[in-house]
């Protein structure tokens, strides 16, 4: 769901698929659970093996979000591709996240 922005209701509020992505992701921080969105093109795998496009090797997906977790950053941006749309975007994660998490947890202390 990542950078989707869709909008749906919770609590009864019109929150856009980005923040309810932030609402889960703050959840499961709040029980002691790390998230970390993994945002990559196509990953060399099986599915992909009869594509003839640029794919990602496995290994580089794993190591960047490992190095994501361990640097405590909510994302990884693996490839060129995914840098690329993210660098297109309005929003970014390190931006609209503190608020979302205010939020959250403002309304389900309450």
């Amino acid at each position: 769901m990542g950078w989707d922005a869709e909008p749906c209701h919770l609590l009864g509020f019109e929150i856009s698929g980005v923040e309810l992505h932030q609402f889960r992701r703050v959840e499961l921080e709040r029980q002691g659970t790390d998230v970390v969105g993994v945002h990559v093109g196509f990953v060399d795998t099986d599915l992909t093996a009869m594509l003839e496009v640029e794919k990602v090797p496995p290994q580089t997906v794993a190591t960047s979000a490992l190095d994501a977790l361990e640097q405590g950053q909510p994302e990884a941006i693996v490839d060129d591709f995914s840098r690329a749309v993210k660098a297109n975007l309005s929003d970014d994660q390190n931006l609209i996240y503190p608020g979302v998490k205010a939020q959250f947890i403002a309304t389900v202390v309450a």
